[in-house]
């Protein structure tokens, strides 16, 4: 499997969720960002809060798979004796 530490994938994620805001001049386009600009972030925000959230819990999975992996092989090592 491919190993990404957590905080690259969440400096990665937070790198290309920020949206820059153009310069404008004309009002109405401006007023257009301004009023978009919170559900923008908001959705961003949500997203790596999500794909944050599933890392984790495949990262939890995964060690708990390999306990379980381990206590069975620990189980064969008691009867083979």
């Amino acid at each position: 499997y491919i190993s990404i530490p957590l905080h690259e994938l969440l400096f990665l994620l937070f790198f290309f969720s920020r949206t820059p805001s153009p310069p404008s001049t004309s009002s109405p386009s401006r007023l257009l960002l301004i009023t978009s600009t919170p559900r923008l972030l908001l959705c961003n925000l949500s997203l790596s809060l999500s794909v944050f959230v599933l890392t984790l819990s495949l990262f939890f999975i995964k060690e708990f798979l390999r306990q379980k992996k381990m206590i069975w092989w620990l189980l064969d090592l008691l009867e083979v004796e």
